[in-house]
């Protein structure tokens, strides 16, 4: 009976708004960069669908330019980027930039409205303290509520030298690179080749499990070909502080001769990691954010109407983001 009273309330205290949209005739230009102290960046390209009528434009036919302290920077076409997105298309930046440089990027094409967008290199990333922890948890997670199956995790507790602000935002990569522990001789030589190449971990990520949402429990991007966590800050005795995890792989024995009850050689494989810490200004934590909120809000169709969400973009008269970051990295750490 008390179901049917509150379904009741809820007819009687619901309340519907008409809300007008201007349909889309002409398309618009996206553009996705993240720009960083060093070099190689790729700022992408795309032309969205109008609602109403044809394409006006191509990617290819957008006219791009990027403006440095107002000095014009070279963009070179990547003609080996993968498109993955209705004809993408890529240009790579050869330039380094320092700490407080204005970059503007602008684009335009015929029958399209014009785009731009501007963000400043921000301030460099102070020193960071990392200690390594192993937890041992399950791997559902649902609010409070943990099961599932048990897994052995690597927990990072990353401590930046800087004073704790609400207004700050930082990201982390992890890295790692396999390496080879020979005890004893062997009779034939180890191939090393394969050891001591630097590659880029998956972050551990808790998955929900709930039919109300499809409700993730951190921002998780691709950038430079691996996975970045904008990292939820926490006040660590004043300073900025946050956790990172990944699969924890512990070293292990592959191969091994013994006589007898004598050892003759051993092989142990192992895993070294680095933590690399970025500065990410408020337009990149806002249109992440928002894009996180979106994809949070996405009911089940069973479950009928999704809220509205709000969608932000620093790119005027287009779409997309454009932001420029600052990163420090450790020394490789030996977890075993």
């Amino acid at each position: 009976m008390r179901k049917y009273i509150f379904l009741l309330l809820l007819i009687l205290v619901s309340c519907e708004r008409d809300a007008k949209f201007n349909p889309d005739d002409t398309g618009k230009i996206y553009l996705y960069g993240i720009v960083s102290d060093g070099n190689d960046d790729i700022i992408k390209v795309n032309v969205s669908r109008p609602v109403f009528g044809e394409e006006a434009a191509m990617p290819e036919d957008v006219k791009l330019t990027l403006e440095v302290d107002g000095d014009e920077v070279e963009l070179i076409r990547d003609v080996d980027y993968p498109s993955g997105k209705d004809g993408e298309i890529a240009y790579r930046i050869n330039e380094s930039f320092t700490s407080g440089q204005k970059l503007i990027l602008k684009a335009e094409s015929a029958g399209l409205p014009s785009a731009e967008a501007s963000t400043m290199i921000p301030e460099q990333v102070p020193e960071v303290e990392v200690t390594h922890f192993v937890e041992e948890s399950f791997r559902v997670k649902d609010g409070d509520v943990l099961y599932g199956s048990f897994s052995t995790l690597s927990k990072f507790h990353v401590v930046i030298d800087e004073e704790y602000s609400k207004d700050a935002f930082y990201g982390v990569q992890v890295l790692r690179k396999k390496q080879i522990e020979v005890v004893g001789t062997p009779e034939d030589p180890i191939d090393e080749s394969r050891y001591g190449h630097e590659e880029y971990d998956n972050i551990y990520e808790y998955p929900v499990m709930t039919e109300l949402s499809s409700v993730k429990h951190e921002i998780i991007i691709d950038h430079d070909g691996g996975e970045l966590l904008v990292a939820e800050m926490i006040d660590e005795d004043g300073k900025m502080a946050f956790d990172v995890y990944v699969d924890n792989e512990p070293r292990y024995m592959t191969n091994a001769e013994w006589q007898g009850d004598e050892l003759v050689y051993a092989c142990y494989e192992y895993y070294e990691y680095k933590i690399k810490v970025f500065r990410i200004p408020h337009e990149m934590y806002h249109s992440l954010r928002s894009e996180y909120i979106k994809e949070n809000s996405d009911a089940p169709l069973h479950l009928g109407f999704s809220p509205v969400t709000y969608a932000y973009t620093n790119v005027k008269g287009g779409l997309g983001m454009f932001a420029a970051v600052t990163s420090n990295e450790t020394e490789w750490i030996d977890c075993n």
